[in-house]
């Protein structure tokens, strides 16, 4: 069997699953406002070129934890929740005493920078809201009496990754949080209503792998006139990248300086060996560490 022909029936069958025609709901809080328009209006898909395999695999990672999430006492999965003041309608993943637990799929990669910048306002913003729905739901399920949420967790578990890997962020419920994302979706439903599309917000090639409007936006061109944006998160990622493009320009000139001082030697020299190797271009050295420990470089 191709890999092709596996994709193709992971598709078929991910599109067997009942499931309502995309509208907008809690998940999409805080991400591309022009996205939230489209759904929020109903309007069919434009791409059929959309890659569909991350969210296959996460929907089969929540059917498991859904499934798991019946060993445990007094425990709510799948929970629906609706915020009436902006028609907003969503589910949480766990709802356990005064805690809220949402699970995410992602890779190693997306991980660390989670790990060390905390998760991005979309992920916060959508747990937060649903705190703030089951909070405000008078009476509780089954008009039983529940606790408040007093905490939220987002779980990131790795796909490419083992259980020693999965992360959990967690953080006192703040109301304050949630009315910022529900005043944002307040806004993307008055764009509806004045029928005024907001500007593309992703760069197109990112638009024709994973949005399924792109065609009906035609997503940012490096060329278009660009707004700003306050993200705080995001504005530490672009940070962090032109430190990291500075960092690797600096070392590349620190490696050919060292390669031009080593120029042909081959032999032993304090704690290093030095031979060489043939690349594309010709011979380059390769430095093993002998003495203290390390790996070769």
């Amino acid at each position: 069997m191709s890999a092709e022909s596996i994709i193709d029936a992971l598709v078929a069958a991910d599109d067997e699953r009942p499931r309502t025609k995309a509208g907008f709901g809690v998940s999409g809080l805080g991400g591309c406002a022009r996205k939230a328009y489209h759904q929020m209006r109903h309007d069919d898909p434009a791409n059929p070129s959309v890659k569909r395999l991350p969210a296959i695999l996460g929907t089969a990672i929540h059917a498991a934890l859904e499934k798991a999430a019946d060993r445990l006492p007094n425990a709510l999965a799948e929970v629906a929740l609706f915020v009436e003041e902006v028609e907003l309608a969503g589910t949480a993943d766990l709802i356990r005493g005064g805690v809220l637990d949402d699970y995410k799929t992602t890779t190693l990669k997306n991980l660390r920078w989670i790990k060390s910048h905390g998760p991005s306002r979309n992920h916060r913003w959508q747990v937060m809201t649903y705190a703030y729905a089951w909070n405000a739901e008078q009476p509780g399920p089954r008009g039983q009496e529940k606790p408040l949420i007093h905490m939220v967790r987002l779980i990131y578990i790795p796909r490419d990754g083992d259980e020693s890997d999965v992360l959990v962020w967690e953080e006192d419920y703040d109301e304050a949080v949630a009315l910022e994302a529900i005043e944002w979706a307040a806004s993307a439903r008055r764009a509806v209503a004045d029928e005024a599309p907001p500007a593309p917000e992703k760069h197109f090639s990112y638009c024709a792998n994973w949005c399924q409007f792109y065609g009906l936006c035609p997503g940012l061109d490096t060329s278009d006139a660009l707004e700003e944006v306050d993200d705080p998160w995001l504005a530490d990622a672009a940070e962090g990248l032109l430190v990291a493009q500075e960092d690797i320009r600096e070392a590349e000139g620190r490696k050919e300086g060292a390669k031009d001082a080593l120029d042909g030697f081959t032999g032993i020299v304090g704690d290093f060996r030095v031979t060489w190797q043939r690349h594309r271009y010709g011979y380059y050295p390769k430095v093993t560490r002998i003495r203290g420990g390390g790996d070769e470089r």
